[in-house]
């Protein structure tokens, strides 16, 4: 990675900033970051262009309009169009400078601003109108079996009248009983919320006393709207209004589905231009400028210094130079890895968290290691070979983004996953087994058929899970000492040579002999003749790491407790590979208990019954083991492997470029 700086003319400025995005090959960063306090003293800060708000002012504008659209036409697209989106074609554009993109801008939104925000005010309009009239007519409906003119309920000039619902007229009776100038009456309705409608009236003087008698008690009072007439006559009419607002509103959103499927990708195009133009202006804030030149700074990967220079050279007046980082100082980006092979698992790594600049990249080892890991867990050739199918459909339908490096991965670790379930003869657990095998008197299985005179007997791991137990601490053992060796190259290459000796080289000599000492003291195997090199080269191991913590010298005896560990909590790896094939012969051990298929009628519902648990809880088994086997395998990386060689901490390299999704530059 190295240091550029473009100086160019302010008369051809955005005609550099397009270059310099469309070569999508240097980040820019502001002025002061990258430049020495020499230069930046000469230098003033470069505004954003008047034009800017021109161009913010239209794209809003413009996503009013898309959210109008979207509000009466919400998006429908369920979680399979998410994952595997349709590919679009985009329109070709030719670059335009600000005055005639704001031009051209303009006389698109001319063609349906005024049309859609008339009618969106008026299905608004609708909308409210329509709420108002569907509350009269609940309240009116209420009053429907008092078949008399509404304005005999107004308050006279020596009576009052009340209506209203409630819960329990007698209740609201025995309120009222000592009020002898008020009466009411209540007529029964099949509504829920409003069991009975009652009618309070009665004489002005005692209205005092019958708003107390009810206070607190079971009646809400209707506010009646101002209507006249019977209530079958004011239905009547509301379902008038309302039907033919109802009409008016379909109409309009008839006319706005015409104008949605015409204008919607018009207005996307043109919105991403001017986001586009927008996003190149708002970077001017980041340059430096002199009275007529305008300084543009960045980062570019070393062997795209030409490419950049080769971008710029049809414009006059522009000069690019190149500098080395200064370690200490810049914080330098980092990019990882350039091979289409590795390139999919970067975002193992960044979900911890970036490389800082020269250091290491551990993508390549985690690669492997997950790849390995996450088959060995997962362990089932069934669902291995289900993983595959979907990855490759994936792969098929998608070509770049997340989901095509999911399934990029995935098919790398049915792989694994179809061999280790072939080792261990799991097929769906055991139905394979159950299918051309039989149990012996002691549990062993004999095969039912032979291939070629060739009987071929599994290993079984439930059985037997010693070997799968070695093997998890082997790839644990290797793991660990990867990272040791590793940590020493980083080390060496940052120059810390303390920590090199009294801590690497400590822990590679340490390991290899507490291996040793082990397999001697377990009986594994005859390792006599090491035991003294082993144990001289463990008093080394521990004299170095003394060395280095001799304030607090027990971290050492943490240091070989840790390796420990470390190592023992790789035997997850067994766990995980009995867990996939124990819950899977559990399934199929209950879909057993449905044979035999004795009966027509019977036997059909057997066999359905048996289908659906095979079917379902195997895929419940599936999506739950492959969640515990990626969680798992990402674990042993960012804890046991990253614990001695990665800290992360960088920043990633963010190359300036035009994101483009409905459109693309014409050559």
């Amino acid at each position: 990675m190295v240091k550029a700086n473009i100086i160019a003319h302010i008369s051809i400025l955005e005609d550099t900033v397009d270059a310099v995005a469309s070569a999508e090959i240097m980040q820019v960063n502001p002025v002061n970051d990258n430049l020495g306090e020499e230069i930046r003293g000469h230098l003033g800060a470069l505004t954003t262009p008047s034009r800017h708000i021109a161009l913010l002012e239209i794209e809003l504008r413009m996503e009013r309009l898309l959210d109008i659209f979207s509000t009466h036409f919400p998006s429908q697209t369920s979680m399979l169009a998410d994952l595997f989106p349709s590919a679009s074609n985009k329109t070709k554009v030719k670059e335009l400078d600000s005055e005639e993109l704001l031009a051209r801008s303009e006389k698109v939104m001319s063609g349906i601003e005024k049309e859609l925000l008339w009618s969106n005010d008026r299905l608004s309009e609708i909308n409210d109108e329509l709420a108002r009239n569907r509350e009269k007519k609940a309240q009116v409906s209420l009053l429907e079996p008092f078949d008399m003119p509404l304005h005999y309920l107004d308050d006279g000039t020596y009576t009052f009248t009340r209506i209203g619902t409630t819960d329990d007229v007698y209740e609201l009776g025995k309120a009222l009983e000592n009020i002898p100038k008020a009466a009411f009456d209540h007529v029964s309705t099949d509504l829920p919320e409003a069991p009975n409608v009652v009618v309070i009236t009665g004489l002005t003087e005692v209205l005092e006393d019958v708003s107390k008698a009810l206070r607190g008690k079971i009646f809400n009072e209707l506010q009646l709207p101002e209507l006249k007439g019977r209530p079958k006559e004011i239905l009547a009419d509301l379902n008038r209004n309302i039907e033919a607002l109802e009409e008016e509103g379909e109409m309009l959103l008839d006319e706005l589905k015409k104008l949605k499927e015409e204008w919607i990708p018009k207005i996307e195009v043109e919105m991403e231009l001017v986001r586009i133009k927008r996003e190149k202006y708002e970077t001017y804030a980041r340059f430096g400028k002199t009275e007529n030149t305008a300084v543009i700074s960045g980062w570019v990967e070393e062997e795209k210094k030409d490419e950049l220079r080769k971008c710029l050279k049809d414009l006059k007046y522009v000069e690019v130079s190149f500098s080395e980082p200064d370690l200490e100082n810049d914080k330098v980006p980092s990019s990882l890895s350039k091979s289409r092979f590795i390139k999919p698992f970067e975002g193992l790594i960044n979900t911890f968290s970036p490389p800082k600049y020269n250091d290491l990249n551990p993508t390549p080892f985690v690669a492997v290691m997950f790849v390995l890991f996450f088959g060995i867990m997962l362990g089932d050739a069934g669902y291995g070979l289900l993983l595959l199918i979907a990855c490759l459909f994936i792969g098929v339908k998608i070509k770049e983004g997340f989901m095509a490096n999911l399934a990029y991965i995935g098919k790398y670790v049915s792989v694994v996953t179809i061999i280790t379930g072939v080792v261990t003869g799991s097929f769906f657990g055991d139905l394979l087994q159950r299918l051309i095998y039989e149990k012996n008197a002691d549990g062993t299985l004999q095969p039912l058929y032979t291939i070629s005179g060739v009987d071929f007997l599994p290993y079984d791991s439930l059985r037997d899970p010693l070997p799968l137990f070695m093997i998890g601490l082997g790839l644990g053992l290797l793991t660990i000492y990867l990272s040791v060796v590793l940590s020493a190259i980083t080390h060496v290459k940052q120059k810390e040579m303390k920590t090199f000796v009294f801590g690497d080289v400590s822990l590679l000599i340490l390991i290899p002999c507490m291996i040793i000492l082990m397999i001697n003291l377990l009986g594994m195997m005859d390792v006599s003749f090491l035991v003294i090199p082993a144990l001289v080269g463990l008093g080394i191991s521990v004299v170095l790491l003394t060395v280095i913590n001799l304030s607090m010298p027990l971290l050492v005896l943490f240091e070989i407790t840790g390796f420990l560990g470390d190592l023992l909590s790789f035997a997850r790896i067994l766990a995980l590979g009995l867990g996939t094939v124990g819950l899977a012969m559990t399934w199929n051990i209950i879909a057993e208990m449905f044979l035999p298929l004795d009966s027509v009628g019977g036997g059909i519902l057997k066999l359905v019954a048996i289908l659906v648990i095979l079917i379902f809880f195997h895929l419940f088994n599936l999506a739950f083991q492959t969640l515990g086997a990626c969680i798992h395998s990402l674990r042993l990386q960012y804890i046991e492997f990253f614990n001695r060689c990665y800290t992360g901490g960088g920043v990633l390299f963010k190359p300036f470029r035009a994101n483009r999704v409905f459109t693309e530059m014409r050559k």
